[in-house]
């Protein structure tokens, strides 16, 4: 399973826009620790531009941008708990409102959605 940025994804294929840097590349000139990526700005017409057979799925998370082994990565959390969760556990999904509501709050920098085989759901 995998987890993919819907706010990264849909901007960019619907403005062509290249999606934020995911902080691998973003280095502060010297090959020291790479600079934070900001947080990916919230589109209120999100849920007009996604297809209701995945939001009305019950596989979204949200996620930081944490630190790790000196890269900065995508740490999926649960929205309703605000608990780290795993993409693999599929009791840690919440609902696309939830995602969306815990990520406005501002704790979160974006929303994801957690690709699952049984559904036949590929991200490309």
């Amino acid at each position: 399973m995998s987890n993919t940025s819907l706010d990264e994804t849909t901007s960019a294929r619907n403005n062509g826009a290249q999606p934020a840097t995911d902080g691998h590349h973003n280095h502060a000139g010297n090959g020291s620790t790479p600079t934070k990526p900001d947080a990916i700005q919230y589109r209120p017409d999100l849920a007009d531009v996604l297809p209701t057979e995945l939001t009305t799925r019950q596989q979204f998370v949200v996620w930081r941008y944490e630190k790790v082994k000196n890269r900065w990565t995508k740490v999926p959390y649960n929205a309703r708990t605000g608990a780290k969760a795993s993409s693999t556990n599929p009791n840690d999904g919440s609902t696309f409102d939830e995602a969306i509501a815990a990520h406005t709050r501002g704790q979160f920098a974006g929303i994801g959605f957690v690709l699952s085989p049984e559904y036949h759901i590929v991200g490309i």
